[in-house]
């Protein structure tokens, strides 16, 4: 007898994405195999960690060591603040230059192709230029630009990347669920047009904030939780998607999540 086949799959979030540490830190302790992986953005990063074969706590080493006002390249503003080839490069080095074919288990990496309207899936090829393409926020990062395609960062069309894991026939999975922020849908006929006191939001500020109401859109469309689909949602509370300085607190969030989960979770282990 089999057990079942068992995906994880980690959503996009910027730094809230610290949370997916804590969740395999607590898959581990807890011997709970993962046999497929999929990744939008700061899930993509993680997830190619994982199946590149490095434990939770090296990851979470990685990420307290690496500075990342080093990687951050900026460029002129015509088509992203910040390059992203610095970014790149070190992915490259992190990643020993490895192809999806050198993992070791299957990984699926989102990402949007802003010049097709389509949503992109990268399991094949180079690694290191994928992930570079599915935490390309737009306005932020420069797209990544291919013969065919301009990419950017794959939460803008699919944040928590359940389906791609379905269309593989994985039955049961695990998704980690960063929503920022839940959508006010009051709708006013009129509204004040007063002219505020306050200066605007800086150009970094007004795109991150525009970023999270697109990735933020209501979830209830991609995935209905089952007894085949456990969704972790950590309660990250104030973390916001530039809170890099929150690393520890968000892994901790994330780890007490998956805890909160885990009877539902070794149901998905039982065999067939």
């Amino acid at each position: 007898m089999l057990r079942r086949k068992i995906g994880l799959a980690l959503g996009g979030g910027g730094a809230r994405g610290f949370a997916h540490i804590g969740v395999l830190k607590f898959l581990e302790e807890n011997h709970i195999p993962i046999d497929y992986v999929s990744g939008t953005s700061i899930g993509a990063i993680i997830g190619a960690l994982h199946c590149l074969g490095y434990k939770a706590a090296e990851i979470e080493s990685l990420v307290k060591k690496t500075n990342l006002n080093f990687l951050l390249d900026l460029g002129a503003p015509r088509n992203g603040l910040i390059k992203g080839d610095k970014i790149e490069s070190y992915l490259r080095e992190l990643f020993e230059n490895k192809k999806f074919s050198d993992l070791e288990k299957p990984l699926f990496i989102i990402a949007s192709d802003i010049k097709n309207s389509q949503k992109v899936i990268f399991n094949k090829g180079d690694l290191a230029r994928a992930v570079r393409a599915s935490i390309s926020i737009p306005g932020i990062f420069r797209p990544v630009v291919t013969k065919n395609r301009i990419l950017v960062d794959g939460g803008v069309l699919d944040n928590l990347p359940i389906k791609v894991l379905r269309d593989q026939n994985i039955k049961s999975v695990i998704a980690v669920n960063l929503e920022a922020e839940k959508i006010n849908d009051d709708v006013y006929e009129t509204a004040n047009t007063e002219k505020a006191k306050e200066d605007p939001p800086n150009i970094i500020n007004t795109l991150l904030k525009t970023y999270v109401l697109v990735i933020s859109t209501p979830l209830e469309s991609v995935f209905k939780e089952s007894k085949s689909t456990i969704v972790i949602s950590p309660n990250l509370g104030d973390i916001k998607i530039q809170s890099f300085n929150k690393a520890e607190e968000a892994i901790r969030l994330g780890y007490e999540a998956a805890k909160e989960r885990y009877s539902q979770i070794k149901k998905l282990l039982k065999r067939i």
